[in-house]
């Protein structure tokens, strides 16, 4: 995932402070691995709601710069995002294992 902008926990948000802020998902929806399918329509409105762009199911292929600061992130269809900060989240992969031994 690569958020152009900046991060969707800032408080406030910083879509609301009049910044252009996208989320990039190579996913089929926000969180995959982590929330259930349930969770991601609620989480994709919330963001929405606040102002920030949502694309799943979307590769990033590129961030490009001027040789001192980035300047946008390239996708896989062509499209090019212009950003001033791009923050790449590489996600986790839950660890059940504590669970299952403890019987749940």
């Amino acid at each position: 995932m690569a958020v152009a902008t900046s991060g969707s926990r800032s408080r406030p948000p910083p879509a609301k402070l009049g910044a252009s802020v996208t989320v990039l998902e190579a996913q089929d929806r926000v969180l995959a691995r982590v929330a259930g399918v349930e969770l991601a329509p609620f989480l994709n409105e919330r963001r929405r709601a606040a102002g920030v762009r949502i694309e799943v199911s979307t590769n990033v292929t590129e961030i490009t710069g001027d040789g001192e600061r980035c300047t946008g992130v390239r996708l896989a269809n062509g499209e090019t995002i212009p950003a001033d900060v791009v923050v790449v989240g590489i996600g986790v992969i839950p660890n059940v294992e504590p669970v299952a031994v403890a019987g749940g």
